[in-house]
């Protein structure tokens, strides 16, 4: 990802503010720290738990980037919105769907996370 760093603090900075609801960094934590301490039946159950929430959170991260890249096309050379009733307006040129589609390496992590 070119802005992956900077997607994944955005990302963190979100969970963090809405963690009072839900926070998916600690879930991937609890659920394969439960998972992997002991030998139980539930061990598969919490493995796919964080595999879950580790899932949303990557996806998170790369639709974070696939916005700063499509939002880029908007910007001055100074970071400006060019126009903001261009903004208001806003059609992206490509789709996330599409994005990702050209990413087999992005693809390749979601599969392996779901395996």
């Amino acid at each position: 990802l070119n802005s992956g760093r900077q997607s994944k603090e955005h990302v963190d900075h979100f969970v963090d503010e809405c963690s009072h609801l839900q926070n998916m960094r600690e879930i991937i934590f609890k659920h394969r720290s439960k998972a992997t301490q002991r030998q139980e039946t539930g061990n598969r159950y919490k493995l796919m738990r964080a595999g879950y929430a580790l899932t949303r959170y990557i996806l998170l991260i790369m639709f974070d980037s696939y916005l700063n890249e499509q939002v880029q096309k908007f910007l001055t050379p100074t970071g400006v919105v060019a126009d903001v009733e261009v903004v208001q307006g806003i059609k992206f040129e490509e789709t996330f769907e599409s994005w990702l589609a050209k990413r087999p390496e992005l693809r390749r992590i979601l599969n392996d996370i779901s395996n």
